[in-house]
């Protein structure tokens, strides 16, 4: 390995393979629950739960004709920042002959280096004649990842005036075809050119009704036209999602969602550093009333009113919105009015709603003086 080389490293979805056709086709026993072929000793936090949030994830009903790429910039906060792409295929079979989604990762360390991957991606290519796409077969080694020869520097790409017009005047998801944009360089700048703050994300190739989530991206390029007709059409829904999706990524970039997570399943141990985080939310005028809506939607809540959920992790949940935002104590109240049997005990919840509320008394004499 070259100390000074690139290192791209990469894993992938987790099948037990089966049956391999005389045309070298497989049938895949089922998902191991956990990822395969990988160089990393253990995926990064940040990446994992990226792809738990589904920020990479496709509908799964959905026929590929080809490849789709994602590219996602992963900020880290308190932990390295990560660049990924995921190349995305549905051509294999499963035990009941049905095709099912695969998914190969390509992460290279650092905010800036989505284009390693492209230049990786573009130099395989050239080698094999195809995408690395999803296989099985093609084993990896722990601590052997890809390299990419450090005489490769990014390319210096100009977008015409045309789609710089098309950044400038849309919001996000920007959505284009071909031959406006034809490779993974050019969507790439024009989502860097689309980011403030660095945390960039597009999608390429992408076919009808495919992307699970549009509104997570900032550049979305479609293979044909009925997928660009369709994400047109869906644009207003889009758009309404996508500013939820912002403000859930600034929720957490604030801590404030991790906070309530640990405070409703922590019920043991030292939670001063999440109640101090959410007193501090509660003084951040850039927090609004809609925010904690959503921060508290996100974790469940309003599922949980909506289908008469009562599980002990979903009560502590709904009291804690309601010592956080008082004006929900009615909706709380008929909610725990309909519970089928006696509550399950609290547990520890309540010595942190005693901390809790004494600290935002304190807060709120403090404030007003």
């Amino acid at each position: 390995m070259d100390l000074f080389n690139y290192l791209i490293h990469e894993f992938m979805t987790g099948i037990i393979v089966g049956e391999v056709m005389p045309n070298g086709d497989w049938v895949s026993q089922g998902f191991t629950g956990d990822y395969m072929n990988s160089t990393l000793q253990s995926i990064p936090g940040s990446i994992h739960r990226s792809i738990g949030d589904r920020e990479f994830s496709l509908d799964d009903g959905i026929i590929l004709k080809k490849p789709v790429i994602i590219g996602r910039v992963i900020l880290g906060h308190e932990e390295p920042d990560w660049s990924v792409i995921a190349i995305v295929t549905k051509c294999h079979l499963d035990r009941c002959h049905k095709r099912f989604t695969t998914y190969r990762y390509f992460l290279c360390e650092g905010r800036d280096s989505l284009w390693k991957i492209i230049a990786w991606i573009e130099n395989y290519q050239q080698q094999h004649g195809r995408l690395p796409v999803f296989d099985p077969f093609e084993h990896k080694i722990q601590g052997q990842p890809n390299e990419l020869s450090s005489c490769f520097s990014e390319h210096k790409i100009k977008l015409p005036i045309e789609l710089q017009t098309l950044i400038d005047e849309n919001p996000a998801p920007i959505i284009v075809q071909s031959p406006k944009v034809k490779t993974l360089d050019m969507i790439n700048k024009m989502a860097f050119c689309k980011a403030t703050d660095g945390s960039l994300s597009w999608a390429f190739n992408v076919q009808e009704r495919s992307l699970r989530a549009p509104e997570r991206f900032m550049i979305i390029h479609v293979a044909s036209e009925e997928a660009y007709n369709y994400l047109n059409k869906l644009m207003p829904d889009i758009l309404n999602n996508r500013y939820t999706y912002e403000r859930i990524r600034y929720l957490h970039k604030l801590e404030v969602i991790p906070s309530i997570k640990q405070l409703i399943i922590n019920n043991s141990g030292d939670n001063d550093r999440f109640l101090e985080k959410l007193i501090k939310a509660l003084a951040d005028e850039k927090i609004t009333r809609q925010d904690w809506d959503i921060a508290f939607n996100f974790l469940g809540a309003n599922q949980a009113i909506e289908r008469g959920i009562y599980s002990p992790t979903i009560i502590r949940l709904l009291a804690l919105r309601v010592i956080l935002q008082p004006n929900s104590f009615d909706e709380y109240l008929n909610w725990l009015n309909k519970i089928p049997q006696k509550p399950p005990p609290l547990i520890n919840f309540n010595g942190i709603k005693q901390q809790l509320i004494l600290r935002i008394k304190k807060w709120r004499i403090n404030r007003h003086g």
